[in-house]
């Protein structure tokens, strides 16, 4: 937590339900395992996400976990207990690659920006990445934002179907920018570059060779 400073790990215990435990800062022990309360997946998670707000006042953390069922679910951490879970998608088209990330724009200069962003791909039929927007201030996850084909959101070359596989976010901590880089299955590398302020995807660089794979 960015305020108090206490710890909080997440993982699975071979359950639908992921598991926390809890740090308090100056301490060495860490707590006994708790259940994520109102969890509503039922596949055992395979990859999990914890992003911690970066701002200093705020002890709040976006918890992304993606389960064998192929369904993408959170919650998030307000320094006691998760609250606010949710589900992005049940049509992941991948789980033994991390499809998804999360991350916090990050500008000191505007203590209202920080929003959670969590990116991802849902289903097999198009290339489109998809994303929503947690808003930290209002404690409200935005609706799913989908692109149209051929626009920033959309990593098909037109040679053949392009599926993210890997997903990474880096956030720029001077700006409202986060970077994305997506990996998909023809081993095409994406950069995208998602504006807070205007709440947007843009500045597309594809990094990729008419489907040949990076080595």
């Amino acid at each position: 937590e960015r305020n108090t400073g206490d710890g909080l790990t997440v993982y699975s215990n071979n359950t639908n339900i992921p598991q926390y435990r809890t740090l308090p800062s100056g301490t060495t022990t860490w707590s006994s395992a708790v259940s994520v309360p109102n969890w509503p997946g039922a596949g055992t998670p395979l990859w999990v996400r914890l992003e911690a707000n970066p701002d200093p006042a705020s002890n709040e953390m976006i918890l992304v976990a993606l389960d064998t069922l192929y369904d993408l679910r959170g919650a998030v951490w307000n320094g006691s207990t998760f609250v606010s879970t949710f589900t992005l998608t049940t049509g992941a088209p991948y789980i033994w690659q991390q499809g998804f990330d999360v991350a916090y724009t990050q500008n000191p200069a505007d203590e209202l920006s920080y929003k959670g962003l969590i990116v991802y791909q849902e289903g097999t039929a198009d290339g489109l990445i998809r994303y929503n927007i947690w808003y930290s201030t209002s404690q409200v996850l935005s609706s799913t934002n989908t692109g149209a084909s051929g626009s920033a959101y959309d990593l098909d070359t037109g040679v053949t179907l392009d599926i993210p596989r890997f997903i990474k976010l880096a956030a720029d901590p001077s700006s409202e920018k986060i970077a994305i880089g997506v990996e998909d299955d023809q081993g095409d590398l994406t950069i995208l570059i998602f504006d807070g302020a205007a709440q947007v995807l843009n500045d597309t660089l594809a990094l990729r060779n008419a489907e040949t794979a990076l080595t």
